[in-house]
């Protein structure tokens, strides 16, 4: 009976634990759709007390407008690496209230802080427009509060995310030749050269970034990104795995996953990132497509069609959906409705040999064996071998 009820009760806690990790994920997925109202509702319902948790809660409480919410969360944290954090809050906080005061107070103790946000989200952020135009906030900012690597990394990141590509480099160039850095100039070049399709130089950069910090998850999610486009898929997923074991709450690491996997042809590992990025991202026509997908890959196509059915419902003239649909109809024996999508998908292919070689099977087995012969000559004709075989079976 003991034995029993230790197992029921583990039974239970993982499931709560499981239950927790969903609401997380998904609460993380509305957050980067820009649903800030679910996101918080969501982050609410977790007891989760995390470092980065806490964070998003209270970001998402400035960003719903609840400013007391706000401040009773900035105050709750705690340790020497969160001061930062906590006094930009609490100057919103007082900014927003109209006390000047304590807003010009808590900037003074946030620039002597330690651990501080960079030099530019504070000084561009508009819940302060009303202090930039006294004279005091001039006076502040004289002092050297950031050093020159803090001020031009921010300056780097900041023309990445406009694809500046000239400027970035170059500012990122010399952050690394004059050795003041550490890890952040190679991540950011990794990405730039990434993004200008460097692929080798990249792989060089990230690999260099990790040498430096090998804790760190986005690090890990790019550097798989790289090696998959270089067709090294066994280390790209070593590389999002570890990404995930680190940040297992950021979905968007999950669409790589499935990408190596789905190369791989380990459909099961698939699966289950594809499952973790539907959690996430529910209404996605991208997460519904990878999920039907895998699920149809390990051999359930009946238990794919609703969702693939879905992704078409959102997006009609996207040929892909049609493609996997018409394979998982044909996997289904429903041969009728699969000739129907390979068809459609013609008419945005004329020239894939998959498309004729699939509908040459559906038309054989629906009776149009003229249809079928036709077909099969056409995917031969563009370079699908195993059409040979069909033809001397069924039209010769």
């Amino acid at each position: 009976m003991r034995i029993t009820a230790l197992l029921i009760t583990i039974f239970v806690n993982q499931l709560v634990f499981a239950q927790a990790d969903t609401v997380l994920l998904r609460a993380q997925g509305l957050y980067n759709q820009g649903n800030y109202e679910a996101a918080r509702g969501l982050f609410a319902q977790t007891e989760n007390d995390d470092d980065w948790v806490m964070k998003r809660k209270l970001e998402l409480a400035w960003l719903t407008g609840r400013f007391d919410e706000m401040y009773q969360l900035a105050e709750q944290l705690d340790g020497y690496l969160h001061t930062g954090t906590k006094l930009h809050y609490l100057m919103r906080y007082h900014a927003v209230k109209g006390d000047n005061d304590k807003a010009f107070e808590m900037l003074t103790k946030l620039l002597e802080s330690r651990h501080k946000p960079p030099r530019a989200a504070i000084r561009t952020d508009t819940a302060f427009d009303r202090l930039k135009k006294m004279p005091e906030w001039d006076s502040i900012w004289k002092g050297d509060h950031y050093k020159s690597y803090d001020i031009k990394l921010a300056m780097a990141k900041r023309e990445l995310e406009v694809q500046n590509y000239d400027l970035a480099i170059t500012l990122l160039d010399e952050l690394i030749e004059d050795r003041s850095y550490r890890e952040m100039p190679w991540f950011y070049r990794s990405k730039l050269l990434f993004e200008q399709g460097f692929t080798k130089s990249a792989l060089e950069d990230i690999d260099r970034a990790i040498d430096e910090e090998d804790d760190e998850a986005a690090f890990y999610a790019l550097q798989a990104k790289i090696l998959h486009k270089l067709g090294r898929e066994r280390k790209a997923l070593k590389s999002i795995s570890r990404a995930i074991d680190i940040d297992p709450y950021q979905p968007d690491f999950y669409l790589p996953g499935i990408e190596v996997c789905k190369t791989l042809e380990k459909y099961q590992e698939g699966y289950k990132y594809a499952e973790k990025y539907l959690t996430a991202y529910p209404g996605k026509p991208e997460a519904l497509h990878k999920y039907a997908l895998m699920v149809y890959r390990t051999g359930s196509c009946m238990k794919a069609l609703p969702y693939i059915n879905k992704a078409i419902a959102k997006q009609k003239y996207n040929p892909e959906l049609y493609f996997l649909r018409a394979q998982i109809y044909q996997s289904c024996k429903v041969y009728a409705q699969a000739e129907k999508d390979y068809a459609m998908c013609l008419d945005f292919w004329p020239q894939k040999a998959a498309l004729y070689y699939g509908r040459a099977i559906c038309r054989h087995h629906t009776g149009n064996k003229k249809g079928s012969c036709r077909d099969l000559q056409k995917a031969l004709d563009l370079g699908a071998l195993e059409a040979d075989k069909k033809l001397s079976e069924w039209c010769r």
